[in-house]
C-alpha cells in the first residue's frame, strides 16, 4: 500500500507545484470523528435513499446531490432549483459536531455572473435555518422532512423541527423529575 502512496505523490506533488496549487499548511481542524459517526449510521446513505425515491416518483430530475469526500467541511448537498432560486440543504462538519444548513441562492443570468461573480455570489445567499445534527438519532421521518422542506422553497409549515440532544444524564434527570411530579 505504501509503494501505491509512493506512486501518486510522484505525480501528484510536482503537478500541484508546477501549478502553483500548494498552500503552506494550516492547522485545519479534525473532523474524522464526526465523518466516521456519520458514516456508521449511515446517514449519507439513507439521505441518498430518499433523494433517489422523489426523483423516481417525480420521474426526472427534481433534487440534486453531491457528495464531498474528506477532507471537505461539507459532507452532502441536496438542491431544488426553482423560479431563478436554488433551495439547498448541507450537512456541514464543525468542531462542535456536525450541522444541518438550509439557505437559498438567486441565481442571475450568466452574462452578469461573468463580470459580477464574486461579489454577486456574496449578495445571493440567504441562510434559511441552522441546526445542529446529531447522526445517531436521525430517523427517516426527520430525512422526510428535510427534503420536504427543500421542495417546498422554505416554507414555514414544512419547517423541520429542531432534534434535542439527550444524553443519559439529562434523561435520569427528567426521568426523576417526572417522577416527582407524579407523587
Amino acid at each position: 500500500m505504501d509503494s501505491k502512496n509512493n506512486d501518486h505523490q510522484s505525480w501528484i506533488n510536482p503537478l500541484l507545484t508546477h501549478l502553483n496549487l500548494v498552500r503552506e499548511e494550516q492547522s485545519l481542524p479534525d473532523f474524522t470523528s464526526h465523518q466516521t459517526q456519520m458514516e456508521e449510521c449511515k446517514l449519507p446513505e439513507r439521505i441518498r435513499g430518499i433523494v433517489a425515491d422523489v426523483n423516481g416518483a417525480a420521474g426526472y430530475h427534481v433534487l440534486e446531490l453531491l457528495d464531498f469526500l474528506p477532507p471537505q467541511k461539507t459532507v452532502l448537498r441536496i438542491s431544488y432549483f426553482e423560479q431563478q432560486t436554488d433551495h439547498v440543504m448541507e450537512i456541514q462538519l464543525r468542531e462542535s459536531g456536525a450541522a444541518l444548513v438550509f439557505y437559498s441562492e438567486r441565481k442571475t443570468s450568466d452574462k452578469w455572473d461573468r463580470y459580477f461573480q464574486n461579489h454577486a455570489r456574496k449578495q445571493k445567499r440567504v441562510e434559511i435555518l441552522e441546526q445542529d445534527l446529531y447522526p445517531a438519532e436521525i430517523l427517516e421521518e426527520d430525512i422526510r422532512s428535510w427534503v420536504s422542506y427543500v421542495l417546498s422553497g422554505f416554507e414555514n409549515k414544512f419547517r423541520p423541527s429542531e432534534k434535542r440532544r439527550f444524553s443519559g444524564e439529562s434523561d435520569l434527570r427528567m426521568s426523576a423529575a417526572v417522577g416527582k411530579a407524579s407523587v
